[in-house]
C-alpha cells in the first residue's frame, strides 16, 4: 500500500484523507437531500451529516484494510459509506450479525 509505513500500517495523512473524503461524502449528502425538497442548508446538520458519514467512512475503512483492498477501493469505499451514512451503518450491522450467526 503506498501509504504504508515499514511495518505496514496506514499512516497518519492515508488517516486523514479517507476522514475527508467520508466527510465530504456525508455532507454532499445532506446538502442534495436539502437541495431536492427545496430546504434552506443549515450548516449545523450539515456538520452531524458529515459526522455520521465520517465515522461511518472509518467503519468501512477498517474493514477494507482487514480484507487488504487497494488504497483505491479504499478510498471509493471511505467516500461511498460517508455518502450513504445510516444506511451504510446498517448494512455493516447486518453483515456483522451475520458472521456472527454462522460462527455459533
Amino acid at each position: 500500500m503506498p501509504f504504508s509505513d515499514p511495518k505496514n500500517q496506514p499512516s497518519l495523512w492515508f488517516w486523514l484523507l479517507m476522514i475527508l473524503l467520508s466527510v465530504t461524502g456525508g455532507v454532499t449528502k445532506y446538502v442534495t437531500d436539502a437541495q431536492e425538497k427545496n430546504n434552506v442548508v443549515n450548516w449545523i446538520n450539515a456538520g452531524i451529516s458529515g459526522f455520521i458519514g465520517g465515522f461511518a467512512g472509518v467503519v468501512s475503512t477498517f474493514y477494507m484494510l482487514e480484507q487488504d483492498f487497494s488504497m483505491y477501493m479504499i478510498a471509493f469505499g471511505a467516500s461511498l459509506s460517508g455518502f450513504l451514512g445510516v444506511i451504510a451503518l446498517r448494512g455493516f450491522t447486518k453483515f456483522i450479525l451475520k458472521i456472527t450467526e454462522n460462527m455459533k
